[in-house]
C-alpha cells in the first residue's frame, strides 16, 4: 500500500507543476475577453494631418502573426480621438499600430481597447515596439517616430470565453503531457552532483540559467564569480592553452575597442558584452568538472517540454500548427542558439550515455530541434546520430519517426526549400536590388551578401587591424546594404563569425579563435575524448552561419563549454599517461 504513495504524490506534482506552468503562460500571453474586440480608439494630444495618420494590422483568429498585407485605416477622427472599427466576423488576436512618417512626434494621451461588453486602456511601458521611442509625461505619452513604418504593438493577445469550449481538448493535452513529463523524468538519471557547499550551488544556478530570460543568466555569473572569487588560481589557468587562448580573445577585443575604434572608450557597449568570456577564462579552470555538463541536457529536456507546452496551448486556440515552428516554438529564446543547446546535448548523450534509453532521449531532443528549425544544426545533428546507427542498425528504427517529422512538418521543408532554388542566386549579379522584399533574399543568399558587403569595406590596414569592435562599424555594413537594396536588413550583422572576427578586429583576432577551434579538436583527439573534439568540430561549422558572439547566450554557452570541456581533461592526461607507463 504505501509503495504507491511515492508514485501518487510523483504524478500529482508533476499534474500541478503542468497546470502551473500553462496558468502562468496563459495569463502573461493572452488577455481574457468576454466577447470580441470590434474597435481601437487613439486619442491625440493635438490635432494630426493625414501624412501622419497611423495605420493599424491586425491578426485575427487562426493567424500566428500579424497580416501585414491588410492594412485597417480608420473609421472617423473626431474630437482628437481616431477611431478603428473591426469586421464583426473578425476574432481579433493581436494588432499593431504603425506609424508610417519618419523623423514625426505624435502626442498621444491614450489607446483604448473596446468590444461590446469590455473597454481596456493600453498600457504604454508593456508594450512592444520598434522603430519609435516612447517618452511618458504628465497625462501623455510623445511616440518619437525614428523610422518609416515604426510600430506599437498592443502588449497581449487576446482570448475570449468562447474559445474555452475547446476545454476538453486541453483536458486531454495536460493527460498527455503529464505522462510524456514522467517517461521523460523515469528516463533520465538522476542528476549525481553534490552540492555541499555555496559554490556548488552556484555553479548549478550559473549553467541552468545561461539559456533563461534576462537578467538571469548576468546574476547567476556575478554570483558564480562573488563565492568563487578565491579559488581562481593561475596555476590552473596556465595549465591549460584554451584559457589562455580566450583571455587573449578577450584582450585583443578590448584593446581594438581602445585604440582602432574609432569611438575608443567613449564606446565600450562590445566589451560589456564580451566581459563574461573575460570571468569565466578566470574562474572556470578552477572549477571545472566534466559531470556538470549534464545540466545542459537537463536544461535542453526542461526548456524543450516547456516550448512544446505552451505551442500546444497556443495551437489550441489558434488552430494553427506554425507555433511549433522557429521562434513562435522558442518563444523568447532565439531558436538558433536553442540548437546549439540541443546539439550539445544530444552528443553529450551519445558520448556519455549508453543503451536504449539514450537513443530515445535523442530522438526526443531532435524533434526539438525540427521545431527549432535551424537547418545546419539539424543536418549536423542527424549526421552525427546517423554513423552511430549505422553501427547499431537495430537502433535506427527510433529515427523513424523523427523522420516522418521531418518530412510531414511543413514550416521546416519550406526553410530548406529556400535555399535550394538555384534561381534565387541571381539576386548576387545585382548591384542595386528594387525590391527590399525580393523572395530570392533568402537565408543563404542574404549570408553571401552580408560576407561579400563587410569584406567589401576592408582596406590593407583593416586586414591587420580590423576596422574596429565598436557599433561604429555595424553603421559601416548598414550603409552599404542600404545602398544595395536591402533596407529591411539593414540592421542584420554578418551572419559569419570567422569573417565577423576578421572583419572587426583583423588577421590577430581570427588566428586566436581558429586556433581555439583546434586546440579542442586536438586536445580531444590526443586524450580520446570525442565529446570536445566532435563539439569543436562541428562549433567551426556553426561560426560559419551564425556570429554567435553577438548575442550574450552565444559568448555563455561557447565559451563555458569549450572551457569545462578543456579544463577537465587534466585527469584524462594523467590517466592516459599513468596507462603508457
Amino acid at each position: 500500500m504505501n509503495t504507491h504513495r511515492p508514485k501518487t504524490s510523483l504524478y500529482l506534482l508533476v499534474v500541478f507543476i503542468i497546470c502551473m506552468l500553462l496558468g502562468f503562460y496563459g495569463f502573461s500571453k493572452y488577455k481574457i475577453l468576454e466577447s470580441q474586440v470590434d474597435a481601437i480608439d487613439i486619442k491625440f494630444n493635438e490635432e494630426i494631418t493625414k501624412e501622419n495618420t497611423p495605420i493599424v494590422f491586425i491578426a485575427k483568429d487562426s493567424d500566428s502573426e500579424v497580416d501585414l498585407k491588410t492594412p485597417i485605416k480608420y473609421k472617423s477622427f473626431k474630437d482628437s480621438v481616431l477611431n478603428f472599427q473591426f469586421d464583426p466576423e473578425d476574432i481579433i488576436r493581436k494588432a499593431r499600430i504603425y506609424f508610417v512618417k519618419p523623423h514625426d512626434t505624435l502626442s498621444i494621451k491614450s489607446i483604448t481597447i473596446s468590444s461590446s461588453s469590455d473597454t481596456i486602456v493600453v498600457p504604454f511601458k508593456k508594450a512592444k515596439s520598434r522603430g519609435i521611442g516612447i517618452q511618458e509625461n504628465l497625462d501623455t505619452y510623445d511616440i518619437i517616430v525614428y523610422e518609416k513604418y515604426g510600430f506599437l504593438e498592443l502588449p497581449s493577445s487576446y482570448i475570449y470565453h468562447s474559445d474555452f469550449k475547446k476545454g476538453y481538448v486541453l483536458v486531454g493535452i495536460l493527460f498527455v503531457f503529464m505522462v510524456f513529463a514522467l517517461q521523460m523524468i523515469r528516463l533520465l538519471k538522476p542528476c549525481r552532483i553534490q552540492l555541499t557547499s555555496i559554490s556548488d550551488f552556484t555553479i548549478v544556478i550559473f549553467l541552468l540559467s545561461i539559456f533563461l530570460p534576462h537578467p538571469i543568466f548576468n546574476i547567476a555569473l556575478v554570483l558564480l564569480l562573488a563565492f568563487n572569487l578565491r579559488k581562481i588560481s593561475w596555476r590552473k589557468i596556465k595549465e591549460n592553452r584554451m584559457n589562455l587562448l580566450f583571455l587573449s580573445f578577450f584582450l585583443v577585443y578590448l584593446l581594438n575597442n581602445l585604440f582602432i575604434a574609432k569611438e575608443g572608450y567613449h564606446e565600450m557597449s562590445t566589451i560589456d558584452r564580451f566581459l563574461p568570456i573575460l570571468i569565466l577564462g578566470l574562474v572556470i579552470p578552477a572549477i571545472a568538472q566534466r559531470k556538470h555538463l549534464v545540466l545542459f541536457v537537463y536544461a535542453s529536456f526542461g526548456l524543450g517540454f516547456w516550448f512544446l507546452l505552451t505551442s500546444t496551448f497556443d495551437i489550441l486556440v489558434h488552430g494553427n500548427f506554425n507555433f511549433l515552428s522557429f521562434d513562435l516554438f522558442t518563444k523568447y529564446l532565439h531558436p538558433i542558439y536553442f540548437s546549439y543547446l540541443l546539439f550539445f546535448s544530444i552528443l553529450y548523450l551519445e558520448t556519455e550515455s549508453a543503451g536504449i534509453k539514450k537513443y530515445i532521449l535523442q530522438s526526443i531532443l531532435l524533434v526539438f530541434l525540427v521545431f527549432s528549425g535551424s537547418k545546419m544544426v539539424l543536418v549536423a545533428s542527424l549526421l552525427l546520430m546517423g554513423f552511430k546507427f549505422l553501427r547499431y542498425k537495430r537502433q535506427i528504427l527510433l529515427l523513424i519517426p523523427v523522420v516522418f517529422v521531418v518530412l510531414l512538418f511543413s514550416p521546416l521543408k519550406e526553410r530548406f526549400k529556400e535555399i535550394l532554388n538555384q534561381e534565387d542566386f541571381s539576386i548576387l549579379s545585382e548591384h542595386k536590388i528594387s525590391e527590399p522584399n525580393d523572395a530570392r533574399v533568402n537565408g543563404l543568399t542574404l549570408r553571401l551578401m552580408l560576407w561579400r558587403e563587410a569584406i567589401s569595406t576592408m582596406n590593407k590596414e583593416d586586414f591587420i587591424l580590423g576596422k574596429g569592435v565598436a557599433r561604429g562599424t555595424d553603421k559601416i555594413l548598414e550603409e552599404e546594404l542600404i545602398a544595395l537594396g536591402l533596407t529591411h536588413h539593414k540592421n542584420y550583422n554578418t551572419h559569419n563569425q570567422l569573417i565577423d572576427t576578421f572583419w572587426k578586429t583583423g588577421i590577430f583576432g581570427l588566428l586566436i579563435l581558429i586556433m581555439i577551434i583546434i586546440l579542442g579538436i586536438t586536445q580531444g583527439i590526443k586524450t580520446r575524448d570525442h565529446l570536445i573534439s566532435i563539439f569543436s568540430t562541428f562549433v567551426l561549422f556553426f561560426l560559419l552561419s551564425e556570429c554567435v558572439f553577438e548575442r550574450v547566450n552565444g559568448i555563455y554557452f561557447f565559451t563555458t563549454t569549450l572551457l569545462f570541456l578543456a579544463n577537465s581533461l587534466s585527469e584524462k592526461k594523467r590517466n592516459l599517461s599513468g596507462n603508457k607507463l
